[in-house]
């Protein structure tokens, strides 16, 4: 008897501690998913899978946290689990049905999140993002049946983690990646990556070897990503974080014997507001860059400065034919004239998508969706070319080795 007093004892002294266990990994994954952590908030959540799902309002919370944990996150599969099970199981807000629709079309299932958008249609008749998004769908499928371009991974430039920003020089590629340890800037608190750096490799027999963090930039604590040279290469642009405010900011750099030194902030930099991923004309009298600054149309948009007696003018936002509510990111400007940029506010196929336009008399013209396989239902972006016919995007898009990679394209 007293033995069998003994385990009923133990038992309920291991389910104690088994709750008071779950109640600590619950705390914290509510704490990091507060404060945007959102791969330990993950870790944490599901730690607790197993012991919640007798609690309806538990249950809940965890699948539509973990749905959106994972979204951020870029695991579109996980979150399109958790959103289907909270939705199915739970009473949820028309705008979680909304997000599990673009969680559909990010992973290309463009029938099924028609039919989740004609339901979100039919419970929100005075919001015209579903009309938009059924036609996004639409375009998307025709889109994938007009392939003009091949498209290969640089399986020799990219990690698990993230590459981006690819840049030419006469010799080298140079590029972003957080391949040691955020449409930016990305934390160890978020994925568990660390911040982007530069690294560079030679163009050709080089190319056999694994890419090495760039020695150009003499300061070490720079942190520099998404770099852009003038045509001399005697210049270099880039975006750093301010560490006190943690706003993006641009810098410039001159080149001394082969090193960028005496880093020189933008004159627009501010504390309020993020400036970054630059984009300089190749006469340098025209820097198109990306900022979140108050008055635009929507996250961030595309702005411009010139030149005029060796100083920039302020800047000037890209319009609403090019901005939108949404974001645009990554300015790349060929030839003069055409500009290209992601969004993730246009007309698309699911994520970020390329877009150009090109300047006549003085205005940009109608932007156009560079369409598959330039696009996919992932997030593309940082795209550049070589020449008219070939050049270099970044994606993580599944064929990829992990988070973005940068792809050569050449048109056929």
């Amino acid at each position: 008897m007293k033995y069998i007093l003994f385990y009923i004892i133990l038992f309920q002294t291991i389910s104690g501690y088994a709750q008071i266990t779950v109640d600590k990994n619950w705390q914290k994954a509510l704490q990091s998913f507060e404060k945007r952590n959102f791969a330990d908030a993950i870790y944490y959540f599901e730690k607790t899978r197993n012991t919640i799902q007798n609690d309806t309002v538990k249950a809940c919370i965890y699948y539509e946290k973990l749905a959106q944990a994972n979204a951020f996150l870029g695991k579109e599969e996980e979150a399109i689990y958790n959103y289907s099970k909270q939705i199915k199981q739970c009473i949820t807000s028309s705008d979680d049905l909304f997000k599990y629709g673009l969680l559909l079309m990010q992973t290309g299932n463009y029938d099924k999140a028609k039919k989740v958008f004609t339901i979100y249609q039919n419970q929100q008749k005075n919001d015209d993002r579903a009309e938009k998004a059924i036609i996004n769908c639409d375009s998307a499928i025709s889109w994938q049946n007009t392939p003009k371009y091949t498209i290969q991974n640089m399986v020799k430039l990219n990690s698990s983690n993230d590459e981006l920003g690819l840049q030419i020089s006469t010799d080298k590629f140079y590029f972003s990646s957080s391949r040691e340890g955020f449409l930016i800037k990305e934390k160890k608190g978020i994925n568990h990556q660390p911040s982007l750096s530069i690294y560079e490799t030679m163009r050709m027999n080089e190319m056999k070897k694994t890419p090495r963090k760039s020695a150009i930039f003499a300061q070490k604590t720079l942190n520099a990503s998404i770099i852009s040279f003038n045509f001399d290469f005697s210049e270099v642009y880039f975006t750093a974080e301010n560490q006190e405010t943690g706003k993006l900011q641009i810098y410039k750099s001159v080149n001394n014997d082969g090193k960028f030194v005496a880093k020189e902030s933008f004159i627009y930099n501010s504390d309020s507001a993020s400036f970054a991923q630059t984009c300089l004309s190749a006469d340098g009298n025209t820097l198109f860059f990306v900022s979140d600054m108050k008055g635009g149309f929507g996250g961030t948009d595309i702005y411009f400065c010139s030149k005029k007696n060796g100083k920039w003018s302020p800047p000037i936002n890209l319009g609403p034919e090019v901005n939108s509510a949404a974001n645009e990111l990554f300015p790349y400007l060929y030839n003069g004239k055409t500009l290209y940029f992601s969004s993730n506010g246009h007309l698309g196929m699911g994520g970020y998508d390329i877009f150009k336009t090109t300047l006549k008399d003085n205005k940009w013209t109608q932007i156009e969706n560079m369409k598959s396989p330039i696009n996919s239902p992932k997030d593309d972006m940082c795209i550049i070319f070589e020449n008219s016919s070939k050049g270099y995007i970044s994606s993580n898009r599944k064929q990829g080795k992990g988070g973005l990679d940068i792809y050569f394209f050449e048109k056929w």
